[in-house]
């Protein structure tokens, strides 16, 4: 991949994730000169995929039925990954429990897993995606309601942060756009990050699952510390800094 479709694929995960930016934000966030984001965004707008107004972009709407939803095209980047991640957080669930999915790929590709692994589980959601997965088992499945944040097909707002307040669960599985050091975990969205936060406190035990894109990638809104996460689960190894700082800080981490 060129270093311009890689930008360009950068661009489209930050519009996803934030809905509408401004082109002096993506250029400060991706680190290249304005005339360069306003290139990659002349391209993907002829394309299609994003829209330009008054100095900002955001993704077209989904108007049209032939135009997959952002989520499941994010399902698809670092598939193979997200399903070897999900298989290993698998092994962390037990028949009976009571858990928390939030709205990432990757908690998706464990949504998928649940079905051939428990009969009776307890599964709390703000995922259209995963309540979509599943809806052909016995499962309690419960979802919090709230409003439709639609690129991530997941509620957020007020009415989901009270839903999660009132629950308490034994594990939480939860997705990140970025892991770095020493900030912790972040992601675009304000209003996914208070849920995220919310879901936190609702568990025993926190689970992050991300691939290795995530480290050191761009968010704005931070979500947690490592000494609030019980363990990481990710698909390749970490750096030894990195390793040594997880240790310091009691965070156990897992190599799928």
């Amino acid at each position: 991949m060129s270093a311009s479709d890689f930008r360009k694929k950068q661009l489209i995960q930050l519009l996803d994730e934030n809905a509408v930016m401004s082109i002096n934000e993506l250029s400060e966030i991706l680190k290249v000169s304005l005339p360069t984001i306003r290139r990659d965004l002349e391209d993907l707008e002829q394309k299609g995929l994003i829209k330009r107004s008054w100095g900002k972009a955001s993704l077209c709407k989904e108007e049209n039925t032939s135009t997959i939803p952002m989520a499941s095209v994010r399902a698809d980047s670092h598939w193979i990954e997200k399903r070897a991640i999900a298989s290993c957080a698998l092994k962390l669930i037990q028949e009976g429990d009571s858990i928390i999915l939030d709205s990432g790929t990757t908690t998706m590709a464990l949504a998928n897993q649940l079905t051939a692994g428990f009969k009776n589980l307890t599964v709390v959601t703000n995922s259209l995606l995963a309540i979509n997965a599943l809806t052909d088992n016995n499962f309690s499945v419960q979802c919090s309601g709230g409003s439709l944040e639609r690129r991530n097909m997941c509620f957020v707002g007020t009415e989901a942060e009270n839903f999660f307040r009132s629950i308490h669960v034994s594990k939480a599985f939860i997705g990140t756009t970025s892991m770095r050091i020493p900030m912790g975990f972040s992601t675009f969205s304000p209003f996914q990050g208070a849920v995220k936060r919310l879901m936190m406190n609702a568990a025993d035990k926190v689970y992050y699952l991300m691939d290795s894109s995530k480290i050191n990638a761009h968010a704005i809104s931070k979500v947690a510390d490592f000494d609030e996460v019980d363990a990481i689960i990710t698909d390749k190894p970490f750096t030894e800094d990195i390793e040594e700082f997880l240790k310091k800080h009691k965070v156990n981490f897992i190599y799928a």
